[in-house]
């Protein structure tokens, strides 16, 4: 068994596990070890799906607690099976930091975290795959609790089920870093695709589609106080009741950078939905063919605000619900035309797009530096509207010939 193996190292040793099936649930012991498949050695990623650890639905997968640090791995494996309160695939906690890396976390049972269960843990998470897992409360993929800041990227989280966040739950001041994430077809009663309440998660580069709420927040629910940080990521095909894209409730502000919320549906507030004192920001944005409209304010509670600057608004300020209760602070650079993407599933840009050079390199709102970009940091005159930037220059018409813009 890989436990007998684990039970026998010391920290600072390697557990290389043959490929098979081993039934069993896993408990690092608080020793700093790696255990990996034979991907460890061969690169072949064949290996995570031919080397299963398998809970038997008995009790959690892995069991990773005691102060562990980043020389603690798991590498290369598919972990199933999996039922638990907490973390039914993999819990993390008692101020652990592991590594984890090339790992399928799929078929796993809980009342929290399904997939991965951080409770006072900020975990490195890498090329992992998040997917068929199930929660009864929160975190159908991921749940982050009690101070828990995991950096998660070039990961994929999809297809879970939760009461609150479908796939990813942060909760309580935890503040976790997605980059180059894909969290699609997610379903919860509220927040589907990301739920955060408190707490104030750095999301960028990343891809927010098809998830599906019953109440609220079908892309991204904000709740108390949280304000995440959105920049460079297409929200998309999200439904719910109310907030289809982005749903913001009691005293959230979420700072939207370079980002596409496109036809995203509900039955109030399509693409951004504020309730109770909340406040998004939307700079060098595209918010276009939202149903029923674009952006909405709840007619219940304190008032609200909207601040739109170098953005692309179906509609303008005639596809924004206020409902008397709060105010749209039109900044400078708003425009309203067809942003002219590839197709109505592929969002970046064509050549000819008034999009391309339209956003602002700097942007200062009441002494707050949102936007500050050198200029290798985007193509052409100025950065693009939109999750994607595009390869092409703005260009302008004189006399019927097309002149790029130098």
């Amino acid at each position: 068994t890989i436990q007998s193996a684990i039970d026998a190292s010391s920290n600072g040793d390697t557990v290389l596990v043959a490929a098979g099936t081993y039934v069993e649930n896993i408990n690092y012991n608080g020793k700093n070890i790696v255990v990996g498949s034979l991907y460890l050695t061969t690169q072949d990623t064949s290996y995570i799906s031919q080397t299963i650890i398998d809970g038997n639905n008995d009790n959690r997968v892995v069991f990773l607690h005691g102060e562990l640090d980043s020389t603690t791995v798991l590498n290369g494996f598919t972990i199933r099976n999996g039922i638990s309160e907490y973390g039914a695939g993999i819990q993390i906690g008692g101020n652990s930091n592991p590594l984890l890396l090339n790992l399928l976390i799929t078929n796993n049972y809980s009342g929290g975290g399904g997939g991965i269960f951080c409770g006072n843990a900020s975990p490195i998470i890498r090329h992992v795959t998040i997917m068929n897992n199930t929660s009864d409360g929160a975190g159908g993929g991921i749940m982050c609790w009690d101070n828990s800041s995991p950096i998660l990227s070039n990961s994929n989280i999809s297809n879970n089920n939760a009461y609150q966040g479908g796939g990813i739950f942060a909760s309580n001041n935890s503040n976790p870093i997605i980059r180059d994430v894909i969290i699609s077809e997610n379903y919860a009663v509220n927040g589907a695709g990301i739920f955060c309440s408190p707490a104030s998660p750095t999301i960028k580069n990343a891809t927010i589609s098809g998830n599906v709420a019953e109440n609220f927040g079908g892309g991204v629910y904000c709740w108390n106080y949280s304000n995440p940080h959105i920049e460079n990521v297409l929200i998309t095909g999200n439904s719910s009741y109310q907030g289809g894209g982005v749903y913001a409730r009691t005293g959230c502000s979420p700072l939207l950078l370079g980002v596409t919320i496109v036809e995203n549906s509900a039955q109030f507030g399509g693409g951004v939905y504020c309730e109770d004192n909340s406040n998004p920001l939307l700079i060098n944005s595209i918010l276009w063919e939202n149903s029923p409209e674009e952006a909405y304010f709840s007619p219940n509670g304190n008032s609200n605000g909207i601040t739109i600057g170098y953005t692309d608004v179906f509609g303008l300020t005639n596809n924004i619900s206020t409902n008397e209760n709060g105010n749209i602070y039109w900044e400078a650079g708003n425009i309203d035309e067809a942003p002219l993407f590839v197709d109505n599933i592929d969002f970046h840009l064509l050549e000819g797009s008034p999009c391309i050079d339209a956003g602002t390199s700097f942007f200062v709102l009441e002494g707050d530096t949102l936007v500050n970009m050198m200029e290798d940091e985007y193509i052409g005159n100025a950065p693009d509207m939109g999750a994607f930037e595009s390869p092409y220059t703005a260009t302008v018409a004189i006399d019927d010939e097309i002149i790029p813009i130098d």
